[in-house]
């Protein structure tokens, strides 16, 4: 590990790729971050002799690339601060071309923007994580185009602020020289996830998706990552959303076991570790199909079963889910028929009626 205290121009300086892994969250500073970030530059812009400002720390790790590619780091911790300080010299630079200060702008899109004889992913400095990727190629290619994301959004906030006669050279310098950060890049025996992982408390709080998605893919090859993400994680996301920390506190009680909702994230961590991260993955992947079915009753194409479900589903009972993964399982794995797993449902309805009007807890 190798810990220095650097400021932005030598990281975003040579032919170089801040890679976001995809077990970072998205971007997700909003105003109250960008205001205080702005608050700092402009009071260092101010000052007639500015000093040094502490940003925080930035964490990566060297990844592995082709002999003559760019040079990649993952970008385990910092990655706020690193895309913001990108999307801020990002502005500065459109500002120069607007104003037609053509040479200052092509100086600062090839130092500090972009690897200009590089091509594909490899052309930009950082490389978010692919949930943000679309909008941040629209940013650099059109930034006038007006994109409903918060990676814009911080874009047109600090451009709006640059544009209020402020001097674009001093306030580069400021932000390139007098920002200071602590760089940490680790060995690549370390374990970036474990670190990551440490430097939680750090910043926004990760919720419990953030940090059950982060430990799965901490556990696939970054070749495999975005192949995985794509075809596995996103459809699960889609069908799911702020469900799925929900859904895998009912799959891992499908035995019966009772689990507390805030010991999901290290029961589902101990079976990846146990039973390999590809077989709990093609499980969740499976049991959260049937489980966008009991969220989603209409899903399901045979009439009776469709109309029970939405009967559980009013009754608002999810405590019925992990039984009803169960059967739904058996039921998609024909060892039981339509009219038994129908009948099976009108047990349970009768079942939670009853203890409705009887009184009785969920538990």
């Amino acid at each position: 590990m190798d810990v220095s205290s650097t400021i932005f121009q030598p990281i975003f300086e040579g032919v170089k790729q801040y890679v976001v892994p995809l077990f970072q969250r998205s971007y997700s500073w909003n105003k109250d971050q960008w205001k205080i970030l702005w608050s700092d530059i402009k009071e260092l812009y101010d000052s007639e002799n500015p000093k040094q400002h502490f940003m925080g720390s930035v964490v990566t790790i060297p990844a592995k690339s082709v002999p003559e590619g760019v040079a990649k780091f993952l970008l385990i911790d910092g990655q706020q601060r690193i895309t913001t300080t990108y999307l801020i010299l990002m502005a500065i630079g459109d500002l120069y071309k607007e104003r037609g200060e053509q040479e200052k702008y092509e100086e600062i899109k090839n130092i500090y923007l972009v690897n200009p004889y590089k091509k594909g992913n490899d052309y930009y400095k950082l490389l978010p994580t692919q949930i943000d990727r679309y909008v941040f190629r629209k940013i650099s290619e059109n930034p006038n185009e007006s994109l409903n994301h918060g990676m814009y959004e911080a874009y047109i906030f600090f451009r709006r602020k640059l544009a209020l006669n402020i001097d674009l050279d001093k306030i580069k310098s400021i932000i390139t020289t007098k920002l200071s950060i602590v760089s940490i890049v680790l060995d690549s025996a370390d374990n970036p996830y474990l670190v990551f992982e440490s430097l939680n408390h750090k910043g926004k709080p990760l919720s419990v998706a953030d940090l059950i998605r982060n430990y799965i893919f901490m556990n696939i090859h970054i070749d495999k990552q975005e192949e995985i993400y794509d075809n596995v994680w996103k459809p699960m996301q889609d069908n799911l959303g702020d469900s799925i920390p929900e859904f895998i506190r009912h799959y891992l009680t499908m035995d019966g076991e009772y689990l507390n909702a805030n010991d999901v994230y290290n029961v589902l961590k101990e079976r990846i570790d146990n039973e390999g991260v590809n077989t709990c993955l093609d499980e969740l992947n499976r049991y959260s199909q049937m489980y966008s079915v009991f969220l989603n009753p209409e899903k399901e194409q045979n009439e009776n079963l469709n109309k029970q479900l939405k009967i559980i589903k009013r009754l608002d009972i999810s405590t019925s889910y992990p039984l009803l993964l169960n059967l739904y399982d058996l039921y998609k794995r024909n060892i039981i028929n339509a009219d038994e797993f129908e009948q099976m449902l009108i047990v349970i309805e009768n079942y939670i009626i009853r203890r409705f009007v009887c009184g009785v807890p969920t538990n």
